[in-house]
């Protein structure tokens, strides 16, 4: 699903209260700015100083991660267990 780039101008700071479940919105305005759809996947990143760094995350190509996952069966025998036991 292709999705608009995101505005790279600063918002206004949003408050919101963290009800008893713990689970926050995402506030409108945000969700615009980082062009978030339903489906779409966010990162939260803690940074030094209490802040808390939110974005898009890129799409995960789950076609190309199954793909790969078909050729790690060779790494899977008892001779490989032995050899790589103490890494």
């Amino acid at each position: 699903m292709a999705h608009a780039a995101a505005k790279s101008h600063s918002l206004p700071a949003v408050t919101l209260e963290v009800p008893a479940n713990g689970q926050l919105r995402v506030p409108r305005q945000v969700r615009q700015a980082l062009a978030l759809h339903p489906g779409d996947t966010v990162q939260w990143q803690t940074l030094p100083g209490g802040i808390v760094q939110l974005r898009r995350a890129a799409p995960t190509d789950v076609d190309y991660l199954r793909s790969l996952e078909a050729t790690l069966g060779e790494w899977g025998d008892d001779l490989d267990a032995v050899a790589y036991d103490n890494l």
